[in-house]
């Protein structure tokens, strides 16, 4: 979960948090920054026998092997395929014991988002991500939906 951070003003003061938003695709979404470790070129990974599909294999960081999770697979969404100049990244996300890479159409960096202006989940990003959201927040790069990365991690474990 992302760390709270209050805001300074004179009246109640309102939790905010920091949120990394990245593109896969079509689609917004939010990690909580105390889960994303590094940022990443993307690289294309060593493939791995017998994985399910949303393991696309391995690859060097920080002289450690690192598993890359295909998340527009394993969350069912349209291919994060890169446009024409877009810079395809590799986002590094640790919950709990788990630690994998991500490749991302874009990471588009840190948000903050009000604790008011976190909305229930819609099921605009479909059933299969609805369940790994804790909500959808409005941000300067549109709407997004907030990962439960620990959740979603989890899920994916093989």
């Amino acid at each position: 979960m992302s760390a709270p951070v209050t805001t300074a003003s004179a009246g109640p003061r309102e939790e905010t948090h920091s949120l990394f938003a990245v593109r896969l695709g079509d689609d917004l979404l939010l990690l909580p920054v105390d889960e994303v470790l590094a940022v990443l070129p993307s690289e294309a990974p060593t493939p791995l026998p017998r994985v399910p599909p949303h393991v696309l294999g391995l690859v060097n960081h920080d002289h450690r092997a690192l598993a890359v999770f295909d998340l527009a697979a394993f969350l069912e969404r349209a291919s994060a395929r890169a446009e024409a100049g877009a810079r395809p990244r590799t986002v590094v996300v640790k919950a709990g014991s788990l630690t994998v890479g991500v490749p991302v159409t874009a990471a588009l960096g840190v948000v903050s988002v009000r604790a008011s202006e976190v909305k229930p989940v819609s099921g605009a990003f479909g059933p299969r991500v609805g369940g790994f959201l804790r909500g959808e927040c409005e941000t300067r790069h549109g709407v997004g939906g907030w990962l439960d990365v620990a959740a979603l991690l989890e899920a994916a474990r093989v």
